[in-house]
């Protein structure tokens, strides 16, 4: 038992986490005969010296000498403990792991529920944006329009609207999310003056901000209008780390994959 994780919790995820899967959602890798190669996200380089072996679920770089199983990746990419990357490659795999005391792990557990404040938060953003008959979020279609984000744009990157005066607190609050939750996820706040939550974002044209597994974890917001700040981001949360994070990935990674293995 590493950390309260079981070992049985431990193998489970390891083989729910494909090592070329996981490595290719941070540098595109490419086949060559049986093991798959790529430059090493551990140093600069620009010939791939990073080996991966799909049958032993092992990888190796030959230029800074690192190696290990997927575990250890994680561990040296995100700078995490051992019992911090099994949680974390159990969350890619959502996979509930029941820590000692036959709890479900803490962290793992807050960051589903502020998951799904998220995913709540861009579903209610985007009917605003696409059903509200208000002058507020018409005004916001007609700037998506005028930027060239109109037509199928707002379905397929699920944009939206914030019309702000607390609306979004008493949508969160009727799904059963509590105030602390709608702070930790970073899409409400609690007032100076008056001391009540309110919404964070006011106002603004929404892009929700998804992890390499198309999970939303944060949003950008820009106001509608005049109006300061122009461009509004969420802050860093326990699920949004910015440097980490790069924006329209989930999307991506399957074109880049692709490109990088039809490379002669």
């Amino acid at each position: 038992m590493a950390g309260g994780i079981s070992e049985e919790d431990i193998q489970k995820v390891r083989e729910a986490n494909d090592l070329v899967a996981v490595i290719g959602e941070r540098s595109p890798v490419k086949q060559r005969g049986r093991d798959f190669w790529c430059c090493c996200p551990l140093h600069n380089e620009k010939t791939p010296s990073f080996k991966i072996d799909p049958a032993l679920q092992l990888w190796h770089c030959f230029g800074c000498g690192e190696g290990g199983d997927v575990f250890a990746f994680v561990m040296k990419t995100e700078d995490l403990s051992f019992p911090e990357a099994v949680r974390r490659l159990a969350e890619r795999a959502h996979i509930e792991i029941t820590e000692s005391g036959g709890r479900p792990g803490e962290g793992a557990g807050r960051k589903a529920r502020l998951k799904a404040v998220c995913a709540e938060a861009a579903e209610y953003y985007h009917a605003q944006l696409m059903r509200n008959p208000g002058p507020d979020a018409s005004a916001a279609r007609s700037y998506l329009a005028g930027r060239g984000l109109g037509g199928e744009v707002p379905k397929t990157w699920q944009l939206g609207f914030a019309p702000g005066r607390g609306s979004l607190v008493r949508h969160l609050a009727a799904a059963g999310f509590t105030a602390e939750e709608m702070q930790q996820a970073n899409v409400a706040l609690v007032g100076k003056g008056d001391g009540k939550l309110r919404d964070r974002f006011y106002n603004r044209v929404m892009f929700p901000i998804r992890d390499p597994q198309g999970d939303c974890i944060a949003f950008g917001g820009r106001v509608v209008g005049a109006g300061e700040p122009k461009y509004l981001n969420s802050q860093e949360t326990p699920l949004f780390h910015k440097s980490q994070v790069l924006y329209g990935l989930d999307k991506a990674k399957a074109a880049m994959a692709a490109f990088a293995l039809s490379r002669p």
